[in-house]
């Protein structure tokens, strides 16, 4: 099976004209931005819990056991939305080498023939679309 990276994942053959087609969706959730330094989906949640609180309440703790992260920001935010919206602003300032290949190549990939992208992320950074800006310096 071919790669595209090295030490990257294996893509079956089959896939391959399918993609040449335009027929194949990618979907990329946070692990694509972690070469730029954002934390996973789940240490995100835990790093904007401890700005806005020490401990997790009970419902929380469930929701983030359950790998329900979303569930975590929804309930804090009925708490604070200030505050969680503050914590998220704080944790994307402090990271972000801009090291932003990853996300070049997989628009690369996702590109069909007319130009227009197949991809869809969940991701809270904008960072496909500054990969995907061209610079005119």
């Amino acid at each position: 099976m071919p790669s595209f990276t090295t030490n990257g994942p294996e893509i079956p053959i089959e896939v391959l004209p399918m993609l040449e087609n335009g027929e194949l969706m990618f979907f990329c959730g946070a692990g694509v931005s972690t070469l730029t330094g954002l934390p996973l989906f789940g240490e995100l949640v835990s790093a904007i819990h401890k700005c806005v609180h020490e401990d997790m309440r009970e419902l929380e703790k469930q929701a983030f056991q359950n790998g329900a992260h979303d569930r975590v920001l929804t309930l804090l935010r009925r708490v604070d939305a200030f505050q969680v919206r503050s914590a998220i602003a704080t944790c994307f300032e402090r990271i972000l080498n801009w090291n932003l290949k990853v996300h070049r190549e997989l628009l690369r990939l996702a590109r069909t023939h007319a130009g227009s992208h197949r991809l869809v992320t969940t991701n809270f950074d904008d960072l496909f679309h500054l990969a995907g800006v061209k610079k005119t310096i």
